[in-house]
């Protein structure tokens, strides 16, 4: 009988000491979730930044790691980095909703056949904002490599195009705010940078460029739904380098099948118009592209020619009223901008000899040509490639992955 009652003893023992270690386990459990319930339920304001155009918003040639030692999120990281969002379409693929954090972009991925991640301006320009004190930044990238702003067959960025790239815009755009009002937050359109022009330089678009830039900049401030006094900022496109370039490496129909001197005359053109809109056009800016770092056949900029495009975007951007400017601006405010100008003031060498050494530095070429560089094959993707849908494993996985970093984001503040 006594032996029987230890028994009892014991097991009761071995089950409030089980016991125990699964209330250790719960409670540990719900006190994580609580910590994740407080901070997702303060809603947060969302600054949506717009970043659009053609192969030098996506950055085709812009690599976030090189054979020269570059290292974007390594060495040359930034807090901007974890602290921005980025949700992004290209002719590859798509990204959210929900947003990932910027570094996110560092992930090798096929992209153009490289098999390496790329970069465009976003990231300059985000590094450069959150130095003036810009928090809570959203940037929505939507690149399509080679589409001109004319209307043509197949596909194009013209507002008056039906289910084309302006529309894969807009609709991303819903999704983006949709998503955070599914957070309970708010947003505001606060920005829109634009790098495209390059498939316009040929005669029959360029005469018609000002009047397609000029309807881009009034239908997205409304169909976007943007701040009013959000500024629409334009990179002044150029492919002069690449024209040089071009030269240096055939002697024969060197610029495809229309003259260099065509070609140069409708650069000019491209050029001229996004200066006069910036001119005409309130709340519109522009900042030069024309010696900004370039690679490969020269119609690409670097990715150092795409850091420093984006903090000369930050730097034009500077002073614009928005709900989203919650910390002071750094000592180090307008630090990058200003090395970016200064850089922009070296020009790009344009030469055989300059494609060739990028060769020969390791660096991936994707393109067998300048023409095809030009053209940015990719851009002969069908209409379908563009408006493929996220696989709903992705969107698992990134909806797990916005949540491990709310809450890491919660216990470092």
């Amino acid at each position: 009988m006594k032996k029987a009652k230890t028994s009892r003893l014991s097991r009761l023992q071995q089950f409030t000491r089980h016991k125990g270690y699964w209330f250790i386990v719960v409670f540990a459990l719900v006190g994580g979730w609580a910590v994740y319930a407080s901070y997702a339920a303060v809603p947060t304001n969302y600054s949506i930044i717009v970043v659009a155009g053609q192969s030098n918003a996506d950055g085709a040639e812009s690599y976030v790691r090189d054979a020269k030692g570059f290292d974007l999120f390594g060495a040359k990281s930034h807090p901007a980095d974890g602290a921005t969002k980025l949700i992004w379409s290209n002719l590859v693929k798509n990204s959210g909703p929900p947003p990932s954090a910027l570094k996110s972009i560092g992930d090798d991925a096929a992209k153009y056949g490289s098999g390496q991640a790329t970069f465009g301006p976003e990231v300059g320009l985000a590094r450069g904002l959150y130095d003036q004190g810009r928090r809570n930044v959203l940037i929505l990238k939507v690149s399509f490599g080679g589409l001109p702003l004319a209307q043509q067959p197949g596909q194009d960025w013209n507002v008056n195009s039906s289910n084309e790239a302006y529309s894969v815009l807009v609709n991303r755009m819903k999704e983006t705010k949709a998503w955070v009002a599914s957070q309970g937050g708010t947003s505001s359109v606060d920005g829109f940078y634009w790098v495209q022009g390059e498939g316009d330089a040929n005669t029959a678009s360029a005469a018609q460029y000002e009047t397609n830039l000029r309807n881009l900049v009034n239908r997205s401030r409304t169909d976007l739904g943007m701040n009013s006094k959000a500024p629409f900022v334009i990179a002044k496109t150029s492919i002069a380098a690449w024209i040089q370039t071009a030269k240096n490496l055939s002697s024969t129909n060197p610029c495809g099948a229309v003259s260099c001197d065509q070609v140069a005359q409708a650069d000019n053109t491209v050029r001229a118009a996004q200066q006069k809109v910036a001119d005409t056009v309130p709340n519109t800016k522009i900042v030069d592209t024309l010696n900004l770092p370039r690679t490969g056949f020269m119609i690409h900029l670097s990715n150092q020619g795409e850091l420093q495009l984006g903090a000369l975007f930050a730097q034009a951007s500077a002073g614009t009223p928005t709900p989203n400017q919650t910390a002071a601006p750094s000592a180090a405010t307008g630090a990058a901008s200003k090395a970016a100008g200064s850089a922009s003031k070296t020009a790009a060498t344009s030469s055989a000899s300059s494609a060739q050494s990028t060769a020969a530095s390791g660096e991936t070429q994707p393109y067998a040509n300048p023409v095809q560089a030009l053209n940015d094959t990719p851009a002969k993707t069908s209409a379908k490639t563009i408006k493929k849908s996220v696989p709903w494993w992705q969107k698992v996985r990134r909806f797990f992955q916005l949540r491990i970093e709310h809450i890491k984001d919660y216990l470092s503040s």
